[in-house]
């Protein structure tokens, strides 16, 4: 019963998620698991400029983004949304292989409303998309 409601508080989950991530394999998972919580709206990106470009043009609600990207990294992209007015309030979770405390201080510190290490913990994830949405 208490996993029936979990289910159902999941699914209440709505809004457009840009997903930036150079890894195929690692866009493919989050855009499955994405799909599993709610009515969200999946966009991926495989390059922060690709990423930017969709984010300008669509609004997602959230970004998820990569911090070690081909060409931009992730923090360049992050500051590059804050200075853009159509981007600056869209928060913006770090989703990183880069996992030691420094990494995640540093991420935090450049603006990362979230930062979440892979492999990441589902629940986790779930909980701070949650909370970045609204839900």
């Amino acid at each position: 019963m208490a996993r029936n409601k979990e289910l159902q508080e999941q699914h209440q989950i709505s809004g457009t998620i840009l997903y930036i991530e150079d890894n195929a394999t690692n866009l493919l998972l989050m855009e499955k698991i994405i799909k599993k919580i709610g009515a969200c709206t999946f966009i991926p990106a495989r390059s922060a400029e690709q990423g930017l470009e969709i984010a300008q043009e669509h609004l997602p609600d959230l970004i998820l983004m990569d911090i070690n990207l081909p060409g931009m990294d992730g923090i360049s992209a992050l500051k590059f949304l804050a200075n853009h007015d159509e981007t600056h309030e869209i928060p913006v979770v770090a989703v990183s292989a880069a996992a030691t405390k420094r990494d995640i201080e540093n991420g935090i510190a450049h603006g990362f409303k979230a930062y979440l290490t892979k492999p990441f913990d589902m629940q986790e994830l779930i909980q701070v998309i949650k909370t970045q949405l609204g839900a």
